[in-house]
């Protein structure tokens, strides 16, 4: 959904405020991805809102779902964001002299599979940051954030930029920090499992080999209790394009000393 004019700009300390003022009365922060950006990114999932100036440009350019949804010849968003853009370039300079209360905006209700517990507005501003400067440099996360990370690139189809950042950044290289500090046997899954994930949506195939062959032969506490609870069903725990029952054929390979032969036939996605 695109709008205009919905928002008006209110007083705030830290940051420019947008006012909803249609028929929501909640203020919300904007979040500078790109100073002089011609769009406002509205993120809604579940109940956690954000609002981000970016450029349409540069959306476009990194992000296949975002280049159909702001071209103005197949949705009415883009068409509706081309449109207000040319009425202010008439009466405005440039873009980055157009007040932020002015600019089109774009309305986003739906993240992908991450679980609600587990958004956050530095997962989302990370990948922003990330499209729209690949010299972004973050603190070394956790296995989870970029788990995270990786499921919100692929929801809006851009994995490719979030793929080369974290191979550049080595991270891949590094021992990442994992979010839990316990020695469970399911803790210890959780961690393979979400590099699993990561190696699957970002296209790291050693990933995709390494731990899908420890899945194999260590085997899965879900498939043995099955955590039906575990994290929400987090996706990690229920791995995409019907991988998940595919490692249980592999069992059945890997008992019969085939396992070299199965581990070719899993790639990323």
């Amino acid at each position: 959904m695109t709008t205009s004019g919905n928002y008006q700009k209110t007083d705030g300390n830290d940051h420019d405020k947008l006012h909803l003022s249609d028929d929501m009365s909640s203020t919300f922060a904007i979040v500078d991805i790109c100073a002089g950006g011609d769009l406002l990114l509205h993120v809604e999932h579940y109940n956690n809102v954000q609002v981000y100036r970016v450029s349409m440009a540069v959306l476009r350019k990194a992000s296949a779902y975002f280049d159909v949804l702001l071209d103005p010849n197949k949705f009415s968003e883009g068409a509706a964001v081309q449109k207000q853009l040319q009425e202010l370039t008439r009466s405005h300079a440039n873009v980055a002299s157009v007040p932020t209360s002015d600019l089109p905006h774009v309305s986003i209700s739906d993240c992908g599979q991450v679980p609600n517990a587990k958004i956050s507005e530095s997962a989302f501003k990370l990948f922003l940051n990330i499209l729209h400067d690949s010299a972004t440099s973050v603190c070394m996360p956790h296995t989870h954030s970029i788990a995270i990370l990786a499921l919100i690139a692929d929801r809006f189809d851009a994995t490719g930029p979030i793929s080369l950042y974290v191979r550049n950044s080595g991270w891949k290289k590094k021992k990442a920090r994992p979010e839990y500090n316990r020695n469970s046997d399911v803790h210890i899954e959780l961690l393979r499992r979400q590099k699993l994930l990561i190696g699957l949506l970002l296209g790291f195939q050693d990933w995709v080999f390494q731990y899908s062959s420890e899945l194999i032969y260590q085997g899965s506490e879900k498939w043995k209790s099955d955590l039906t609870d575990v994290e929400g069903e987090a996706p990690w725990w229920y791995l995409p394009n019907g991988v998940e029952g595919t490692y249980l054929k592999g069992l059945q390979a890997a008992s019969k000393g085939q396992i070299d032969d199965f581990r070719g036939t899993i790639s990323p996605s």
